[in-house]
C-alpha cells in the first residue's frame, strides 16, 4: 500500500468515529444530525406515501382479481350448464329463425306450426283423403320432407304438454275431433283417440304435417331417452343441443333470458368469429410483404400517389420523392432482415477473400496471378449488402 493510500485510509477512519460520536452523543444538537435528521424525515414521509400508494394499487388489483375471476367462474361453462338445464326442463320448441315448425325434445320430430298451417281450409272442413299427401308437400320447400304421420307417430302427442289447444286433450279445432294419419300400405285413414269414440268419418279430421328429417337414419330418440344407460344426463341434454346447433336453429325458451343466451353463446358468438377470421384474411393479406426480385412490380407501388397533383407542386413532388426514398428503404431493410442469415454467410466468405494475395511457391507467377485475379472477383461478388444501393438512393 503506497503512502497515500495508507494516509487516506486513516482519514477515512478518522472521520468514521467522529460520525458515531455525533450521532450517539450529540444528537440533533449537532448541525450534521439535524440535516441527517431532516433527510431522513423526508425519506420517511416519501416511503410512507408510497407505500400508501402502492397499498391503494395492491387493493385494487385485488379488486380487479376477485372481479376477474368471479368472471370466469361464471364463463367457465356455467351458460352452456344453464342452457342444457332449460332443455331438461322443455320438451316442445318453437324457432326465431324457422318459425312454421315445431320440434318435440324427446323424439326430434318435426311438427307444422298450425299458426302457419292450414290444418283445415279456410271454411273449416277438413281437406279430402286425395288433397291431405299434397297439402302436406306444399312445406317441403323449407327441406324439412313433410309428410301425414302415422299412429305410431300420433302417440307422441298424448300427453297435455302438446303446446296446441286440443280442447279435451285432442281437440284441434271446433269442427275438427280427429286427426289424419297414414296407416301401413299407404292407405289413408283418421286417428281418434278413446275420448272422442264416436268420431268415426274423415269429415271431422284434421291435418298435421310431420317430418323426421333431423333425426332420420339416427339413434336421436335412443339416445336421449332417461332410460339410456349408455349416456349421463348431461350427455343425453348434448345430444338435443347439438341437434339445435347442426341445424341451424334458434330454440325459443321458456325462459326469454336462456333464449337470448343461446343466441349470444351459438348463434351471434360463431358469426362474429367468422367476420373477425375474414377480417384477419384481408389485414394478413394487406400485410404481406413481396421480397425485392427480378420480377417484382415496382409501378404497383406508384397506384397510392396523385400524379397528376404531383406534377402540378414542387412540394409536392419533393415529398412525394422521400416518401418514394423512405418505401423502397424500407423494403431494402426488410430484405436484409429476411435474408440476414444468407447476407452474413456471404459476408465471412467475402472477408476471407477480401485478404491480400500471397503468392504461392508451389505456384508459378502466371498461376498466383490467375489466382489473385479469381480472389478479387469473387470478394466483389459475395459481398450482398445493399449499403451502396442505399447511398445512391440517399
Amino acid at each position: 500500500m503506497t503512502d497515500l493510500q495508507t494516509l487516506t485510509a486513516q482519514r477515512d477512519d478518522l472521520l468514521e468515529k467522529i460520525r458515531e460520536i455525533e450521532e450517539t452523543c450529540e444528537g440533533i444538537e449537532n448541525e450534521n444530525n439535524a440535516q441527517r435528521v431532516q433527510a431522513l424525515n423526508l425519506e420517511h414521509a416519501q416511503i410512507t406515501a408510497q407505500k400508501q400508494e402502492l397499498s391503494a394499487k395492491l387493493s385494487a388489483l385485488e379488486s380487479r382479481l376477485s372481479a376477474i375471476s368471479s368472471e370466469i367462474t361464471k364463463l367457465l361453462g356455467t351458460g352452456i350448464d344453464r342452457i342444457l338445464e332449460a332443455i331438461k326442463n322443455q320438451r316442445w320448441y318453437f324457432f326465431k329463425n324457422k318459425t312454421k315448425i315445431l320440434m318435440d325434445r324427446d323424439t326430434g320430430l318435426l311438427w307444422a306450426n298450425q299458426k302457419y298451417f292450414p290444418f283445415v281450409k279456410p271454411d273449416g272442413t277438413p281437406y279430402s283423403q286425395s288433397e291431405r299427401q299434397s297439402v302436406a308437400e306444399t312445406l317441403n320447400d323449407n327441406f324439412y320432407n313433410w309428410t301425414i304421420p302415422t299412429q305410431s307417430m300420433m302417440q307422441y302427442v298424448l300427453d297435455t304438454g302438446f303446446p296446441y289447444d286440443l280442447g279435451n286433450r285432442h281437440k284441434l279445432h271446433s269442427s275438427c275431433r280427429a286427426i289424419h294419419v297414414q296407416n301401413q300400405g299407404n292407405n289413408f285413414s283418421m286417428w281418434v283417440d278413446n275420448d272422442y269414440p264416436s268420431v268415426s268419418t274423415a269429415s271431422d279430421a284434421a291435418l298435421i304435417p310431420i317430418s323426421q328429417s333431423l333425426v332420420d337414419n339416427s339413434y336421436y330418440s335412443q339416445n336421449v331417452s332417461p332410460n339410456n344407460p349408455n349416456y349421463t344426463e348431461k350427455e343425453r341434454l348434448q345430444f338435443t343441443l347439438d341437434l339445435f346447433i347442426q341445424n341451424d336453429l334458434w330454440p325459443i325458451f321458456n325462459d326469454e333470458e336462456i333464449t337470448e343466451l343461446y343466441k349470444k353463446i351459438y348463434y351471434e358468438k360463431p358469426k362474429l368469429i367468422e367476420q373477425l377470421q375474414e377480417l384477419q384474411t384481408e389485414i394478413e393479406s394487406l400485410q404481406t410483404v413481396t421480397l425485392l426480385s427480378s420480377t417484382f412490380d415496382y409501378t404497383a407501388l406508384l397506384t397510392k400517389y396523385d400524379i397528376k397533383a404531383i406534377d402540378s407542386s414542387i412540394i409536392k413532388y419533393y415529398q412525394a420523392v422521400q416518401q418514394w426514398i423512405e418505401e423502397l428503404l424500407e423494403k431494402l431493410d426488410y430484405y436484409e432482415s429476411e435474408k440476414e442469415t444468407v447476407i452474413r454467410d456471404f459476408n465471412v466468405i467475402g472477408l476471407k477473400l477480401a485478404k491480400r494475395y500471397e503468392n504461392s511457391e508451389h505456384l508459378t507467377e502466371e498461376e498466383n496471378t490467375l489466382l489473385r485475379d479469381r480472389q478479387r472477383y469473387f470478394a466483389s461478388r459475395f459481398s450482398l449488402g445493399m449499403n451502396s444501393i442505399k447511398s445512391k438512393l440517399l
